[in-house]
């Protein structure tokens, strides 16, 4: 069956963050245990939730911790892009009649303190954020929620995320992975089942689906 709803991560895979996100976070850091740790150190915060980071890190006030890296975030307002093509790949999918829609980590605030202003929200017609779902990356749980609320069966969705989170999160929902390397680990390539290295080799993927 050929994929009807297209859903995608929002960060490392349509916008940019890297860069944003490990900052951010390292100024956090210091501003809670005093101690800044190195960026390799952090890379495992992309993808998840800011709540799940910061119990990994130890930090015993969550909710806090949460308010101290949102202040940090606000010292890295209008850093991110769009990574190249991505406006193209989504009037190209919508154009083709694809139904998109997002499954991200992150809040409702963050997504829509941003979104919007990379001109890309109008695209998306449904939008699971953090508090969507009970459960999350890399739990199906996002995806669940989307399905939910679309009426999609698992098989007429393709997920498309950058990191190990999104693609177990596709697993467990019984959807379609493909690994957006444009900005994941070059390592992952070789455990997603399907990659492409830009935005707009994803419309190659969907036709040789199609024509299977």
């Amino acid at each position: 069956m050929a994929y009807k709803h297209i859903v995608f991560d929002v960060d490392g895979t349509l916008v940019d963050t890297e860069d944003t996100t490990i900052g951010s976070l390292q100024d956090t850091m210091l501003a809670l245990t005093g101690k800044k740790p190195e960026r390799e150190e952090l890379r495992f915060a992309l993808g998840i939730t800011g709540e799940d980071v910061l119990r990994r890190l130890g930090i015993p006030d969550v909710k806090g911790g949460m308010a101290v890296w949102l202040e940090q975030l606000t010292r890295y307002q209008g850093r991110n892009r769009l990574y190249p093509g991505i406006p193209e790949l989504l009037e190209t999918l919508r154009r083709q009649g694809y139904h998109l829609g997002v499954a991200t980590s992150r809040t409702r605030l963050l997504y829509d303190a941003e979104i919007p202003g990379l001109g890309i929200a109008g695209y998306m017609g449904q939008v699971i954020c953090a508090e969507d779902s009970v459960t999350h990356k890399p739990e199906a749980g996002p995806l669940e929620a989307y399905m939910q609320r679309t009426g999609a069966a698992p098989e007429e969705v393709l997920y498309v995320g950058d990191s190990v989170y999104d693609m177990l999160c596709a697993r467990n929902a019984g959807t379609g992975f493909l690994l957006a390397g444009w900005g994941a680990l070059p390592e992952l390539r070789e455990q997603a089942p399907a990659w492409k290295a830009e935005p707009l080799q994803v419309l190659s993927f969907l036709q040789e689906r199609e024509s299977c």
